[in-house]
């Protein structure tokens, strides 16, 4: 296995899971960290959290689960492919950014 990890940032689609495949092809067995990152808020909870009903933090808080969810998806992938893999998830907007802050604010499945 190579000592350098890789990072996978994966979203669940048609294209993530072709690219597992073709990472595993060229770089052969290794660590690596599936990383989905969701957006905090999306279009329709922004709206619905207008309402005094409906607080901001509990639409996180789904969000966050449905990219751990996304993310332990993508190790399974990626472990059949061949990685040695753990998932991490984390929330940001816009949401590539939230590669960026992956030391500091990325949560394990």
């Amino acid at each position: 296995m190579q000592d350098a990890p890789i990072l996978i940032c994966y979203d669940g689609s048609d294209g993530a899971q072709r690219a597992i495949e073709g990472a595993a092809g060229l770089l052969g067995p290794r660590h690596a960290v599936v990383l989905d990152v969701g957006p905090p808020l999306t279009a329709a909870e922004s709206l619905a959290v207008l309402s005094p009903v409906a607080p901001a933090a509990a639409f996180e808080e789904l969000n966050e689960d449905d990219a751990r969810s996304r993310a332990r998806d993508g190790v399974e992938r990626a472990r059949r492919a061949g990685f040695e893999a753990e998932a991490r998830a984390d929330l940001a907007a816009p949401t590539w950014e939230g590669s960026s802050t992956l030391q500091t604010r990325s949560t394990p499945p």
